[in-house]
């Protein structure tokens, strides 16, 4: 069974579900209407990646060229309705798009109908949203009577999907992806249209396919497209597609994370090709002097790139952290928030499937600020499991770098409520980014582990404290020292690394009573 199938038997048992829970509630009447009338037929609009994702120059959550491993499939854009005289209707009503309704679809969504791009879509009634909202408004509102709801336009667009698979339509025909073969414009559209059984539209840019479409009659069967305005079957919405077309393949940009240990040494491949990384990550105020950092490495091949390109200093920059930025939370956030609170508490605590699920459909795709604000609502309520959840999906967002104050925060949290195994793991994923504290930090972080009573671990981050290359400071061992009062030999020996540093202080040694004081000040 192709992948494909089994992607259409999975999609086919969640619309069982999905109806089953459409038909729970009562459709929402529209708000307003624009009186135009009813479509002719539909068009559902397919992106190649390779081409879109060639040109993409920022990263996000959300963006699907940004994934780890390139698409090599044609993904959805939309189901749009259209009108034989080449025109369309758009936000026909005004109902808005809710996230929920879609749910049980959402990890076919984020794999076959992602985003390509990185800003947010307009949407006709919410202002600027999801690319799924887009669709839905601008396009689904005017699918009446096919469509009915939300849920059943991107069934239907999902099932067409799956139905008639284009990459497998044109791989059975010998037209394979390559950044280098060119393929006839017309064999394209003859393989098409045969295994289909109608003509497509194909549009082009710089002579690559961008986007290709199948056309559908009200009965969802396929008939031709509109071309009567191109003598080649194609169009675009700026050139004509030549008579030799490809089908590029990209690099996807979270390849090109650099820190941390992306590229642990320089080969001549990715040391050619870094240039061009940089260029298309980073701000251009950097380029030069980050280009000239890889070229030092690629000409000392025992130079360690991650050393060079990710300093320690870096990941305790108040100006470069982005968890010191102010983090204001949108809409999305605050749902994400109460609805993992709510997910978390059903049984088993912290670990209920649905849990899993809305961490996969909806805490991923959020963007950087909502994620990071609802982080920190997470640790301002000592919410233990769910902050450690997002914790995890932070560090693997392309924009993630180590951040010493994101650590430092994440360690206060735990020491707050005794979670001795969290935090090796946090202690772990801080030594192995190469992150370091501040002076002052370590001494923060060794007296909140004091207070919290676990000792055994402040004292282990104490001796991490002692091997900092960072020259020591009196005022974090006073810090530590007062948490250490009622630990009376600990707080001994630190009292002595401390004369042994700074032999001209002196540590003031508390009184064991009270009865002491009234005896050290009688007159």
């Amino acid at each position: 069974m192709t992948t494909a199938r089994k992607a259409a038997c999975v999609l086919a048992a969640w619309v069982l579900v999905a109806a089953a829970l459409s038909d729970l509630g009562s459709a929402r009447a529209p708000l307003g209407s624009k009186p135009q009338r009813e479509f002719d037929y539909f068009a559902l609009s397919l992106q190649w990646p390779g081409t879109i994702c060639a040109s993409t120059r920022h990263c996000c959550a959300s963006n699907g060229c940004c994934r780890s491993e390139p698409l090599q499939t044609f993904t959805i854009h939309g189901l749009w309705p259209d009108y034989d005289d080449g025109t369309w209707p758009s936000c026909c009503r005004r109902t808005q798009f809710e996230l929920d309704k879609i749910l049980p679809l959402m990890e076919v969504l984020n794999k076959y109908w992602p985003s390509l791009y990185c800003s947010k879509s307009g949407t006709c009634f919410s202002g600027k949203g999801l690319f799924w909202a887009h669709e839905w408004e601008k396009h689904g509102t005017c699918s009446a009577p096919v469509v009915q709801d939300e849920l059943q336009y991107f069934t239907i667009a999902l099932d067409l999907y799956f139905k008639y698979n284009v990459t497998e339509m044109l791989s059975s025909g010998g037209i394979q992806v390559s950044n280098g073969k060119e393929y006839a414009l017309s064999d394209v559209i003859d393989t098409i249209k045969h295994a289909f059984g109608g003509s497509p539209q194909i549009v082009c840019k710089n002579g690559s396919v961008q986007e290709l479409r199948l056309c559908f009659d009200k009965e969802l069967k396929p008939r031709d497209c509109l071309t009567t305005s191109l003598t080649n079957g194609s169009v675009s919405k700026s050139k004509h597609c030549p008579r030799y077309i490809t089908l590029p393949t990209y690099d996807p940009l979270v390849c090109l994370r650099i820190c941390p240990s992306a590229l642990q040494r320089p080969t001549s491949r990715s040391v050619s090709r870094l240039p061009e990384m940089l260029s298309r990550l980073l701000p251009r105020r950097h380029h030069r002097r980050l280009l000239q950092t890889v070229l030092r490495a690629g000409a000392a091949p025992e130079v360690d790139l991650h050393q060079r390109l990710c300093s320690s200093s870096a990941a305790s920059s108040p100006s470069l952290s982005i968890w010191r930025r102010k983090k204001e939370m949108g809409k999305e956030g605050l749902m994400a928030v109460a609805q993992l609170k709510r997910l978390a508490a059903l049984p088993p605590a912290g670990a209920h499937p649905r849990l899993e699920q809305f961490m996969r459909s909806h805490v991923s795709r959020l963007l950087r600020t909502d994620l990071l604000a609802v982080l920190a609502e997470l640790l301002r309520q000592d919410h233990v499991i769910l902050s450690m959840k997002i914790y995890g999906v932070v560090r693997k967002e392309i924009w993630y770098r180590p951040d010493m104050y994101f650590y430092r925060d994440m360690l206060y949290m735990l020491a707050r409520n005794k979670k001795i195994d969290d935090t090796r793991q946090v202690w772990a994923d801080l030594k192995s980014e190469d992150v370091l504290f501040d002076q002052h930090t370590y001494g923060d972080i060794v007296r909140a582990f004091c207070d919290a009573g676990l000792i055994d671990l402040a004292m282990e981050i104490y001796e991490d404290m002692r091997s900092s290359p960072d020259p020591p400071l009196s005022l974090p061992f006073r810090v530590i020292l007062k948490g250490l009062v009622p630990y009376p030999e600990l707080r001994e020996k630190i009292k002595q690394d401390f004369l042994e540093l700074f032999p001209d202080m002196i540590v003031y040694d508390p009184p064991d009573t009270l009865s002491d004081v009234d005896e050290e000040f009688k007159f």
